[in-house]
């Protein structure tokens, strides 16, 4: 079987535990990649978090050392359906300049933030029509079990020290996932 694994994201999303850094998250987790052998995990960015977060591009960096690629998730992590789709193009070339600077690798990649292709088949065929134009191909979401709406309740029973909660969300983490 083969499996392929991406992040969305990159280089930051969501809160962070008290005490720790957006980098030493991000080192943990190309430890835990390289521990297990996992190669070429796409970490789909955005340009706006790179710039606003701590360190940004020093995490993209790191990603890139250890050995990963990079994809488009849009600059500003934009919902097309609140956007046009000129608009939203534009956010995807936006993100662009920042993919070419950075990467060593084919970085075209697309994943639809949100998971969502608009809310028009124009939209939807606009964008799409503009992907395959620019010979992006479309990274779908085949495994998804909404894993990101544990992360801040984690984080603040992980602050606040409760085990209780921390135990239940952590039991109801991996069934959701099965």
């Amino acid at each position: 079987m083969e499996v392929a694994i991406t992040v969305d994201d990159l280089p930051a999303n969501g809160e962070l535990p008290l005490g720790k850094s957006r980098m030493e998250i991000a080192k943990k987790m190309l430890a835990i990649f390289k521990k297990h052998h996992i190669e070429n995990v796409y970490g789909l960015k955005n340009g706006k978090k790179v710039k606003e977060t701590k360190n940004g591009f020093a995490i993209i960096r790191e990603w890139l050392d250890a050995g990963h690629s990079l994809g488009n998730h849009t600059y500003s992590h934009i919902d097309l359906v609140n956007e046009s789709s000129n608009d939203y193009i534009a956010d995807i070339q936006k993100n662009e300049a920042l993919l070419k600077k950075l990467s060593l690798n084919d970085y075209h990649y697309f994943r639809y933030p949100f998971v969502s292709e608009g809310n028009t088949q124009e939209k939807r065929d606009h964008v799409r029509k503009y992907l395959f134009n620019n010979g992006y191909k479309i990274a779908p979401v085949t495994v998804d079990f909404f894993e990101y709406e544990w992360n801040d309740p984690y984080i603040r029973c992980l602050n606040k020290n409760n085990k209780q909660a921390i135990a239940w969300l952590k039991k109801t983490y991996v069934e959701q996932a099965d």
